[in-house]
């Protein structure tokens, strides 16, 4: 179910979700996340870098290398090359000043600059990016001083002007600045007041058109501290004339593991030096220690033991199911047994879609005939048929055949998830129909499958916990024996936590043996649960790619009783990709599915 929403501003996820690992990689931090906001800017509060969503109205490739830019500059030259300490003393001595807002702009703008000058030097595969950002900000920002300049917004108009002469573009007013090559971020500042005292202006900027917020940013030495555990842990030994060497230790206080090939248990106590001046006498299984260390691959977590400390256990471990689903619970239902009119209604649903079930059966006939006929003949290898014309005939002749005929049998799985929120209301009975088209088809051909429908219970949701219901309808192990009637007890629940779902099926799908599984979703929009509005459409695409990466085929299926909007097809394209079918109109449910299941017998066969 989807609430209201006066802000509907929705991002491609798979693009914010390349960002974010383009990010973390720049920065060397794991935490870090990408969003999408008016302005461009790092908050440390919640470890976010901000990219405008003025690129956003850009085609796709041209947004991304736009938006790569703006990440550069930030995740990159801000985070590396710029003190934070420096930026907010500054602003902090700007606030009871006058032309405080143009002074902020004005230093933003320059330690970008400089900023700029210096990655392009550092990274010269970065210059093509930052030049096209350059040149479509030129174009704004003429557009910008024009106005401001006719409206007699003298602050605004110097602004532009000096952001354009940073884009190496020269405009006439009747300001006179000469930007020098600022070789420190401390020479921003002197500037700053030089060129405001050289050209008076009267009054402060009015809008807001760079944002900086005020926290704690860490520092590139604090990136490269390593947590030191309560005690130093160090012993005192005679000076011998020896070799001072250094010698790294863990401890399970440490909040993260200093490389090191030995460990040592530290109890809790005073003070000591584990550093010693004098050579150790050598032992004998050193030269052993020696080669295993040499062939040993380096582990992920720098330590190299069995016994892992809990504070370096990783956020994927810590929360399996995903960040906004840390406080979900699941609870899986059973079916009731079928009552009389649930079997003369299903009987009835039989007779409906028996036409697509018969198209459907003769075309997967077909395709294994053919693949046993394949199969059997015309093979490079085998034993020596009677058509040997084609040796002279052909260049490559497929003269040889297979004597025993290939299995009929399907090596495939199928998870059917069905979305119960209460926006299905309108469409139950033609997804019952729909479901019951695939679990007749698939049964026939003796395919394992597991139909579910999932909500969450909204009346009970809060930040402590989201309840979460998985009726199970078929299992596995009785789709094959059980009535299909059994599907008449979907029905419209409340909410829709997908991601959530989606990672609970894929965790006992995976442990199945066949070869192809297949995961279908049918949903009637994006989903939508307490907390979970924001950020579902991006943790349910992050559900769909982690399943993906280990194997699994998933295919969204959108269900709408009405014509189909762009927004629509967006969202399930920013969820699903290019596996994903639409459909609008409660007719066409049935026989839009046949020609979906028809492309996946024929990968599968």
């Amino acid at each position: 179910m989807k609430f209201l929403s006066f802000s509907d501003n929705r991002s491609n996820t798979s693009l914010v979700s390349m960002l974010t690992n383009l990010a973390k990689a720049l920065a060397k931090e794991k935490e870090i996340q990408v969003k999408i906001g008016y302005h461009s800017y790092y908050s440390p509060s919640s470890k976010t870098f901000y990219l405008p969503s003025l690129w956003e109205s850009y085609p796709i490739e041209k947004q991304r290398r736009l938006l790569k830019a703006e990440l550069y500059l930030k995740a990159f030259g801000e985070w590396h090359f710029s003190d934070p300490q420096i930026t907010q003393d500054y602003l902090q001595s700007i606030k009871e000043q006058k032309l405080t807002t143009l002074k902020k702009h004005l230093y933003l703008l320059l330690e970008e600059y400089r900023i700029e000058t210096l990655i392009k030097s550092l990274r010269p595969g970065m210059k093509a990016f930052l030049k096209q950002r350059n040149d479509e900000l030129v174009i704004t920002l003429n557009r910008e001083i024009v106005s401001a300049l006719q409206n007699k917004q003298d602050a605004e108009a110097f602004y532009f002007s000096l952001s354009l002469l940073t884009k190496n573009q020269f405009v006439e007013t009747k300001w006179d600045v000469k930007l020098p090559k600022f070789t420190s971020q401390r020479e921003v500042q002197p500037f700053i007041e030089k060129i405001l005292t050289e050209n008076l202006l009267d009054q402060d900027m009015k809008a807001q058109y760079r944002t900086y917020e005020i926290g704690h940013h860490k520092t590139f030495d604090e990136l490269k501290r390593k947590p030191n555990p309560k005690q130093s842990g160090s012993v005192e030994t005679k000076e011998n004339g020896g070799v001072k060497e250094k010698m790294p230790t863990w401890h399970r206080e440490s909040q993260t593991p200093n490389e090191s090939f030995l460990q040592f248990d530290i109890n809790q106590g005073s003070s000591s030096k584990l550093l010693s001046d004098t050579e150790r006498v050598s032992d004998s299984g050193d030269q052993v220690l020696a080669v295993i260390q040499g062939m040993a691959a380096r582990s992920k977590q720098n330590i190299y033991t069995d016994q892992m400390p809990e504070k370096i256990i990783k956020k994927e471990k810590l929360h399996p199911y995903g960040i906004e689903n840390q406080h979900a619970e699941l609870t899986i239902l059973n079916p009731k047994e079928a009552s009389e009119e649930e079997k003369i209604k299903y009987g009835q649903i039989l007779q409906e879609i028996a036409v697509f079930r018969k198209k459907l059966e003769a075309s997967i006939q077909k395709m294994l005939e053919k693949k046993q006929n394949d199969s059997q003949n015309d093979r490079l290898i085998g034993r020596l048929g009677k058509k040997l014309i084609r040796f002279y005939t052909e260049e490559n002749p497929r003269l040889f055949y297979k004597k025993q005929a290939e299995s009929k049998q399907i090596d495939a799985a199928f998870s059917i998830l069905v979305d119960c929120s209460s926006s299905m209301m309108d469409k139950i009975e033609p997804v019952q129909k729909t479901i019951a088209l695939l679990h007749e088809v698939l049964k026939r051909q003796s395919i394992p499958h597991q139909i579910s429908g999932f909500w969450e219970d909204g009346m009970m949701a809060d930040e402590k916990k989201q309840p979460n219901y998985l009726k199970r309808i078929f299992s596995f192990q009785n789709s094959l024996q059980e009535s299909g009637s059994l599907i008449l007890q979907l029905s419209a629940k409340e909410d829709n936590r997908d991601g959530y779902i989606i990672r609970k099926e894929t965790e006992g799908f995976l442990k199945r043996s066949e070869k192809r599984k297949f995961m279908i979703i049918f949903t009637d929009g994006e989903p939508a649960a307490f907390n979970y509005v924001e950020n579902g459409i991006k943790d349910t695409y992050e559900a769909v790619y982690e399943a993906r990466k280990k194997g699994m085929e998933v295919i969204g299926v959108f269900l709408s009783k009405e014509e189909i909007t762009e927004r629509d097809v967006d969202v399930m394209k920013n969820i699903y990709g290019r596996s994903h079918l639409v459909i609008s109109g409660v007719e066409e449910f049935v026989s839009s599915l046949t020609p979906l299941l028809r492309k996946i017998f024929k990968q599968i066969i």
